[in-house]
């Protein structure tokens, strides 16, 4: 892509509306779930549920606050310059995560309320598409700061090899941690929550400071090649660490929520046979009643007379 044809300008000040509007949209959730009766629960396991759901959505909208306003400061840059479009790059790796951080937080909620589909598709989306399309997006803006040399391979090719091999990462991680609810297991450490929870927020602070580094550089500031290679390994590493957490989160969330009364098994359980052919047992109380009540009958008829013949 010729860096000439990039509007800095425009595409800045788009993405500060979209996170804007997200943030918006994160606060709302957040205050229509703190201040819901559902959350008021008695139970150990849900209270923690419920812990961890209002930390995601506090994360996340406090990162997609932060992004709007590192978007905003971009517009004021000029078109086509290398400062701005590195400025882009840098940016746009916390606002991705931090969406997905907001998609985490709605998939937390269907697991407190037990909606197995919105589960199986937020899982999907947080673990397999989503830090995907998050990889791809930045390797394209980073295609735009490539200078023209005869090292192969180039950044971009790099990122786009390193997008097949976060498919395959988040795809064994998804597989890994798909097991059924039912089944009795340890639960892992908070550290995976915790990370999953926190990646966006950290991530965009850290950016925050590399932005301000950026824009004090002059006007023909051009990043060096190394660092458009390490921006694609370090993009690569932190999008597959968020994606293997968010799947075991999302797993141990999962486990820790309580079945429905109408789920649970009974303590003695039986086999299966027995359990689809229960035996019926004999009704014999009705037979013992009825033979009682025909006594009871034959005993209060007066006898009759026998008379004896003459």
């Amino acid at each position: 892509m010729d860096p000439s044809k990039m509007q800095t300008e425009a595409l800045a000040g788009a993405y500060a509306q979209v996170a804007g509007l997200l943030a918006g949209f994160a606060f709302v959730c957040l205050a229509n779930y703190l201040g819901s009766d559902r959350r008021r629960t008695n139970t150990s396991s849900a209270d923690v549920l419920g812990r961890r759901i209002s930390v995601t959505l506090f994360s996340a909208f406090a990162a997609l606050v932060l992004i709007s306003v590192l978007y905003a400061l971009l517009t004021g840059e000029g078109d086509a310059t290398a400062r701005a479009n590195t400025g882009i790059v840098i940016i746009g790796l916390p606002f991705g995560l931090s969406v997905l951080t907001l998609f985490f937080a709605l998939t937390l909620m269907a697991t407190e309320r037990d909606f197995n589909e919105m589960i199986r598709l937020g899982r999907v989306l947080v673990v397999i598409v989503g830090p995907a399309i998050v990889h791809l997006r930045l390797m394209n803006a980073l295609s735009v700061l490539e200078t023209k040399a005869t090292a192969q391979p180039s950044p971009y090719q790099l990122g786009i090899a390193l997008v097949v091999a976060l498919l395959m990462v988040s795809s064994v991680a998804y597989l890994t941690t798909k097991t059924n609810r039912d089944d009795q297991h340890r639960q892992k450490p908070l550290i995976a929550t915790a990370a999953t929870t926190h990646a966006g927020l950290l991530i965009a602070v850290a950016a925050a400071f590399l932005a301000s580094f950026v824009a004090a550089q002059p006007e023909a500031y051009k990043p060096a090649r190394v660092t458009l290679y390490v921006i694609a390994i370090a993009a690569f590493v932190l999008l597959a660490a968020f994606a293997t957490c968010a799947a075991w989160a999302i797993r141990d969330a999962t486990a820790a929520t309580p079945l429905p009364r109408s789920r649970m098994r009974p303590a003695n359980t039986a086999s299966p046979r027995s359990r689809r052919y229960p035996r019926r047992k004999p009704r014999l109380g009705r037979r013992r009643t009825t033979a009682s009540l025909s006594t009871l009958r034959n005993l209060k008829q007066p006898r009759s007379k026998v008379v004896a013949p003459r």
